[in-house]
Formats: structure tokens, C-alpha cells, sequence
């Protein structure tokens, strides 16, 4: 499990696999996983993610300093769409 361990929580985290698809929020992150874009002879799924920009100014102090998280999660639209 160490092997596995991040040092830092993502903002967003895409997770290709063979699963059932899912947009999911969690811990600040935020979790996604479309499956497959074709599945032999159909059309599979994708995900359109969309994050608001916020301005730097208000996360950092005059000496560039972060003075708090960007929290994208609170900014972040995901839409899973079938083909």
C-alpha cells in the first residue's frame, strides 16, 4: 500500500477503468472515471469536466505566498456523456 500513497490530495483525479462510470467529490478531490470511450461495436462514455477559474490574487498574499487552498472541487462541473 505504501508503494501507492500519494504525499498531497489531488484537485482532480481521472481514473480510467473498465468500472461503471461515476463522478464522484471526496476529501477535496475530485474523482472521475468515464470506462471506455467505445466498447467493441457501441459507443462507450467520456466526461467533460469543467473547473471556474478563480484569480491568483485571491490566493496569494504581495510576496506570493499561498494564504489559502484553491478548493477546486467547489469550482468543478463533471458530465459523463454517453455515445
Amino acid at each position: 500500500m505504501e508503494k501507492w500513497r500519494m504525499p498531497v490530495t489531488p484537485d482532480i483525479l481521472i481514473v480510467p477503468s473498465k468500472l461503471a462510470y461515476v463522478a464522484k467529490e471526496g476529501a477535496g478531490c475530485v474523482v472521475g472515471n468515464s470506462n471506455s470511450l467505445a466498447k467493441g461495436n457501441t459507443g462507450g462514455s467520456y466526461a467533460c469536466i469543467s473547473v471556474k477559474p478563480v484569480a491568483r490574487e485571491s490566493l496569494e498574499d504581495k510576496d506570493g505566498d499561498l494564504m489559502q487552498e484553491a478548493r477546486a472541487a467547489e469550482r468543478t462541473a463533471v458530465e459523463i456523456k454517453k455515445i
